[in-house]
């Protein structure tokens, strides 16, 4: 189970106060990822770009996904798999839909799933989102000479 990452805030702050926080930690860094690069954000451009944890990351981009309804996600699901008598297998998978799966992948039990990415583009294929990703090393890279 997932703690609150805004638990203590929402405690201490009356609830517009709390809103307007989640705006400008949240929002804003997201929306302005977001209009940064091509229409993507991805987790890991999160991480990069705003220097949060991967678990910061996920969440932040769960809550945002929550929020802006007109944005597509893309769904990361891992877990083991099994296929007929072939052995267990650690499988990951991006999906636009957690509903709609691969009929190929038999997960043994619930997959762990987040939101990977978000864009404004219908769909967007997996090979788009990792060469998306893997320019962000040399992004970082360049931002830190």
């Amino acid at each position: 189970e997932q703690s609150d990452p805004f638990a203590t805030v929402k405690r201490s702050l009356p609830h517009s106060l709390y809103v307007l926080n989640m705006e400008k930690t949240v929002k804003e860094p997201i929306r302005s990822q977001l209009e940064a690069s091509t229409g993507i954000v991805t987790y890991k451009a999160l991480c990069v770009s705003l220097g949060w944890n991967a678990e910061q990351s996920k969440r932040n981009l769960e809550l945002y996904s929550q929020s802006e309804k007109k944005l597509n996600r893309t769904f990361c699901l891992s877990g083991l798999s099994r296929k007929n008598s072939r052995p267990m297998e650690w499988v990951v998978i991006l999906a636009t839909s957690i509903k709609a799966l691969p009929t190929s992948v038999a997960f043994t039990h619930t997959p762990n799933t987040f939101v990977y990415s978000m864009q404004k583009a219908n769909k967007l294929s997996a090979t788009t989102l990792a060469n998306f990703d893997s320019t962000l090393g040399a992004d970082l890279a360049t931002n830190r000479q």
